[in-house]
């Protein structure tokens, strides 16, 4: 256990070093890894002299060492893929998530699968894509039962955008990224088009040779919330991943599979006759799955080695069904990295919620900035309103368990340096947490009092975040070298911090463009009945425009007669049946590259340019159209 517990208290034990780059003053930050300290002897993205920095997680660090070296194994001996890579940042920063009372009772065993709760076993084959697996084995066992789909590992394992390759490998938070990033219109720091999910499996099938994923796939759920459990301290210290399980569904999480461990032999590590892993050693982490219960009962004398106690997690696992017991296995509590290195859950809600979704930060969370002694700080986005409507919600990081937050909404700012120099509509706070456990995650929170928006409209939305144990409280992108080198530029007047909330810094201008800092504040609108028949009409022009020879003969006409008849339906507040009208009618006659790349017999629109223009102003125009309908 000593050395256990040197490589799990995340550095508390270490002196922080930290370099003096610069005369700082009271304006002064600190980017960190956590509150907990750790060496120095890395740091993050080159940034200017007037900073200072704090290091990268230690066991990313070692990572992109050995990948330089070329020594990272994304496959098992026998060529079985595996993935898993440790993120820049930890947001699991303590112990228990408050609230969470380690003395609960839960029962012996617990299996999702008895609840109807885990989708099917699939296999990654030889690519190192287990993330993307444990990412949606999670998100589709939230979901169930009831869920009638399943979600697209290989358009997030493409289209993530990250520096990784589709088969280097990931990460749950840049799964949160992906995810949380729905409706962006940003491009990268490339040009290209930033995409997001999650889409549907039968949009974008699963090809672990392929590198390209269909770019107009719909949006199938809103990724709102998503929560980063605390790490396991000792063997039995398993109620915070059992109660996720209860309360949620399957849990992501990240171990290590030996990499001359071959899934069909048995080892020191694995029996395959009882399909039991346990490995004593701690090791760090190299493959992603789904925990989906427990056997407290289930016994030491199943693994090749025997654990000093009874105990095993029921694990999904990504090898297929001929994989283990039809594609699960079972890993000891006493297995010296499952439970250490990341545990996440996904949640989703459906698209009708919001239209829109306000952000700068579609590579997640990369850590905090803060005065490096105060655990309070505050960090603030200004948006420009892109439609007339309401806005319900906003959304943040908490970096980590117990983040107490105060968000604040302001309209047209006078002085664009100031965020709270404008007209304050409205005002929530709170600690954030769902069902009684204030873990690290990302969150919405509604607002009590709703704010309109007119289009074209300047607003801000404001978040003083107090974080318990952490000095560098405002979570933030940042470009990471290795990690998203495609991070967009940031932009003068759109993101700041503030040490007191009175005195502004503008980051794009602090840290450099090129460095990409933004805060992690999203703004969540739902569009008006005007904007929706502005946005049709924009259709309608669009159809107009585009050569007679884009259409099957004599559809184009037709088409546009459909459209003209779902804008008489809004006119009529008849949002559910206008959405219903471009859902069946007109979507299918232009949706063949979403679904194979290429047109297919049923659309009346015949060129993938046309189809590029089009399916996307139908897809958000039936997301208007259904949040309109449920606002």
């Amino acid at each position: 256990m000593g050395e256990q517990m040197q490589l799990r208290t995340k550095w508390g034990a270490l002196a922080l070093v930290i370099l003096l780059l610069g005369s700082l003053g009271t304006a002064g930050l600190v980017l960190a890894k956590s509150g907990s300290s750790a060496p120095a002897a890395q740091t993050s993205a080159s940034l200017p002299a007037a900073l200072q920095t704090a290091p990268l997680n230690p066991a990313y660090v070692q990572y992109q060492q050995q990948k330089a070296a070329g020594k990272v194994a994304t496959q098992t001996v026998d060529g079985q893929g595996l993935g898993w890579v440790p993120p820049p940042y930890e947001l699991s920063k303590l112990p228990t998530a408050p609230s969470l009372t380690q003395a609960q009772t839960y029962p012996a065993t617990y299996d999702l699968r008895t609840l109807g709760k885990v989708s099917p076993v699939e296999n990654q084959g030889q690519c190192g894509s287990c993330w993307t697996f444990a990412t949606f084995g999670s998100l589709e066992s939230y979901l169930l039962p009831g869920l009638t789909t399943q979600y697209s590992e290989n358009n997030l394992k493409n289209l993530a955008d990250f520096d990784y390759t589709c088969c280097q490998g990931g990460d749950s938070a840049m799964s949160t990224a992906y995810l949380a990033r729905w409706g962006t219109t940003m491009t990268d720091s490339t040009g290209s088009t930033i995409y997001a999910g999650p889409v549907t499996s039968a949009s974008d099938p699963y090809n672990l040779s392929c590198t390209s994923s269909p770019t107009t796939s719909q949006i199938a759920m809103h990724v709102q919330n998503v929560y980063f459990l605390p790490l396991k301290q000792s063997p039995l210290d398993n109620n915070a991943i059992k109660s996720a399980l209860m309360t949620y569904g399957g849990v992501f999480t990240g171990f290590y599979w030996d990499v001359n461990t071959s899934p069909s032999v048995s080892s020191t590590y694995w029996n395959t006759a009882t399909a039991a892993y346990y490995d004593g050693n701690v090791t760090g982490g190299n493959h992603a799955v789904t925990i989906v219960g427990w056997d407290n009962n289930f016994s030491a004398k199943n693994f090749s080695t025997t654990p000093p106690g009874n105990g095993a997690w029921i694990v999904k696992n990504s090898w297929g069904t001929s994989f283990g017991k039809s594609g699960y296995f079972y890993v000891s509590y006493y297995d010296k990295n499952m439970g250490y290195e990341e545990n996440t859950v996904f949640t989703a809600q459906p698209t009708t919620n919001y239209t829109t979704n306000y952000q700068y930060d579609p590579f997640g969370t990369e850590g905090g900035v803060g005065s490096g002694n105060s655990s309070t700080a505050y960090g603030a986005n200004v948006f420009t309103a892109n439609s007339t409507g309401t806005l319900n919600a906003v959304s943040f990081w908490a970096p980590v368990e117990g983040t107490q937050y105060t968000a604040q909404v302001y309209v047209n700012p006078t002085n664009p340096s100031n965020p709270t120099s404008g007209t304050l509509m409205s005002t929530i706070s709170g600690t954030a947490s769902n069902a009684g456990y204030a873990y690290a995650g990302y969150y919405t929170e509604s607002l009590n009092t709703t704010v309109p928006l007119t289009k074209g409209e300047k607003f801000a939305v404001v978040v003083k975040f107090t974080t318990p144990g952490d000095n560098d409280p405002v979570p933030v992108q940042h470009k990471e070298s290795g990690y998203d080198d495609n991070a967009p530029n940031a932009i003068p007047g759109q993101s700041f911090y503030s040490l007191d909330g009175t005195t502004w810094n503008d980051l794009a201008v602090k840290y450099g463009a090129e460095n990409s800092y933004a805060a992690n504040i999203h703004a969540f609108e739902v569009v008006s009945k005007a904007s929706v028949l502005t946005d049709i009409n924009a259709l309608k022009n669009t159809i107009n425009h585009l050569p007679n020879s884009a259409f099957i003969p004599g559809t184009k006409t037709v088409l546009l007669s459909l459209v003209s008849a779902t804008e008489l339906q809004v006119k009529f507040n008849l949002y559910g049946s206008a959405a219903t009208t471009l859902q069946k009618a007109v979507l299918p006659r232009m949706d063949g590259c979403a679904k194979t790349g290429k047109p297919d017999s049923n659309d009346w629109v015949r060129t993938r340019a046309a189809q590029g223009q089009l399916y996307p102003q139908v897809q958000n125009l039936i997301q208007e159209l259904q949040a309109l309908q449920g606002s």
